[in-house]
């Protein structure tokens, strides 16, 4: 177990202590902009809610998933081309190795969001309230009756932002191990980095042409557009689905990453 931590802190630190983590947390508050300046240049009483909820389907949403995979989708490729990863290996076991490749590209991608949408609602709270009932944009009155967590914000606003978030993160681990898992395969940085792009392209196309169900989509489930009963099992259902989906991609490394290790 020692050994397992020892290296999972030594993954931590140089993801979290490195530049691609900051510009990853500065670059998902920025994409959130361009999709809610009109409203923030004509603003006239709108609240955090309604530029929150917006500017997570206005923002430019494809590179948001590049910025979650940039602390962490390298990590491997870099072990690589240096040939680091034989002393880890010897170090500590193979199978520590791959675990805390993979836990710490969820910790960080996740916090990597967490983080940039606090900064986000920290910036937006300076100048308009959390929620106005009485505001023009009546964004709560609609937002708490007609999506699938509404009904949280009737609790609190910071209820229903951990819900989205919540999933939101979940969404950008998944592509952040998605990228990593190429990087077992392909070794040019850029490709590795333009992963995400890609798969969530031809993902969202690919299960458009099929016509799932919204639970079934990982775009609807990512924005929280879906519902699977009433809100906390649909809560429950999307952190379940992410649980799942990215076991499956870890899985995926796991095999890619023993096999390339015992052929090089």
């Amino acid at each position: 177990m020692k050994r397992y931590f020892n290296i999972l802190i030594s993954d931590l630190k140089r993801a979290v202590l490195s530049y691609q983590f900051v510009l990853a947390v500065i670059g998902i508050v920025l994409i959130k902009f361009p999709g809610i300046w009109t409203d923030l240049k004509q603003y006239q009483g709108a609240d955090v809610l309604y530029f929150y909820n917006y500017a997570l389907s206005e923002g430019i949403f494809c590179v948001y998933y590049l910025l979650c995979a940039l602390p962490c989708s390298t990590i491997f490729l870099q072990d690589w081309n240096n040939r680091f990863f034989r002393t880890e290996i010897i170090r500590c076991g193979k199978n520590a190795y791959i675990v805390s490749k993979i836990i710490t590209c969820i910790i960080v991608s996740i916090s990597a969001v967490f983080i940039a949408e606090l900064l986000f609602v920290g910036i937006l709270s300076s100048f308009c309230p959390l929620i106005d009932v009485n505001a023009a944009c009546q964004s709560y009155n609609n937002l708490s009756e007609t999506v699938t967590f509404g009904s949280y914000l009737k609790q609190s606003f910071w209820l229903y932002f951990f819900s989205m978030t919540s999933l939101e993160a979940l969404s950008g681990a998944f592509f952040a191990i998605f990228a990593m898992c190429i990087s077992t395969k392909i070794t040019n940085i850029f490709v590795v980095l333009s992963a995400p792009l890609l798969c969530q392209y031809y993902l969202s196309m690919f299960l458009g042409i099929l016509s799932l169900p919204p639970w079934l989509d990982i775009s609807c489930v990512s924005t929280g557009q879906y519902v699977f009963g009433d809100t906390n099992s649909s809560f429950i259902y999307g952190i379940t689905f992410f649980a799942i989906t990215i076991t499956l991609i870890s899985i995926v490394f796991a095999v890619n990453i023993k096999r390339k290790i015992h052929n090089a």
